[in-house]
């Protein structure tokens, strides 16, 4: 009888201290459900994001210059008139001494034949300014006498015109000359000044030992 009283109590005493079950909210529920979900998504959406950059910023990565790429980028086109207007000279009219015979090498390289501009001679050579159909700053070499001379060339983008000019050289185990072309208002260091011969404010000229030239460059 002891026992089944102390169960007896036992029951009571957790009884007592037992809650109403709460009533049951289907709306609440739904709503709290609802604001999880959202939070859910707003997580997937910023993940996403994240990773899309990543991605950008790994193939930024993963290309150096000069790389194979999956994706082409465009080259730089040099604006119209752009050559014009670093070299003033291109944009004058062109007269009958600014025509030089034609040659194949200057059709390669895509010279504009109404383009060429003589700049000044030398000794036994003779220089010249054109454009070419890319949009390029181009100089031409011409050295010796005659019909044909001998000559070279060599083009550049107007950018790196304006920043570095453009040389070109030509000769042979006789000698050659050396010819650089820079834009308007150009000004040469003083070491330029003991090396180049300006016989224009845009053409340094210098002669080449024939010890240390062969052939066109």
């Amino acid at each position: 009888m002891d026992d089944l009283a102390g169960v007896v109590s036992q029951l009571r005493t957790a009884s007592d201290r037992a809650y109403a079950p709460r009533d049951f909210d289907l709306d609440r529920v739904i709503e709290r459900g609802e604001v999880r979900l959202r939070r859910r998504r707003a997580i997937h959406a910023s993940v996403g994001i994240l990773v899309t950059v990543a991605a950008a910023v790994g193939l930024l990565l993963a290309w150096p210059d000069g790389s194979d790429r999956s994706v082409i980028v465009p080259a730089e086109t040099p604006s119209a008139g752009e050559a014009e207007r670093l070299l003033g000279v291109l944009a004058t009219t062109q007269r009958g001494d600014d025509r030089r015979p034609w040659t194949a090498e200057l059709e390669e390289q895509g010279v504009l034949r109404a383009s060429t501009r003589m700049l000044g001679e030398w000794e036994r050579s003779t220089f010249w300014a054109a454009t070419s159909e890319r949009g390029e700053v181009c100089l031409i070499v011409d050295r010796g006498l005659g019909a044909y001379p001998d000559s070279a060339s060599g083009c550049v983008s107007p950018a790196r015109f304006a920043r570095e000019g453009r040389t070109v050289g030509l000769g042979d185990s006789d000698g050659g000359v050396m010819a650089f072309l820079v834009p308007d208002g150009y000004e040469p260091s003083s070491a330029e000044l003991e090396e180049w011969i300006f016989i224009t404010p845009n053409l340094g000229v210098q002669d080449i030992p024939g010890s240390s030239i062969e052939g066109e460059w």
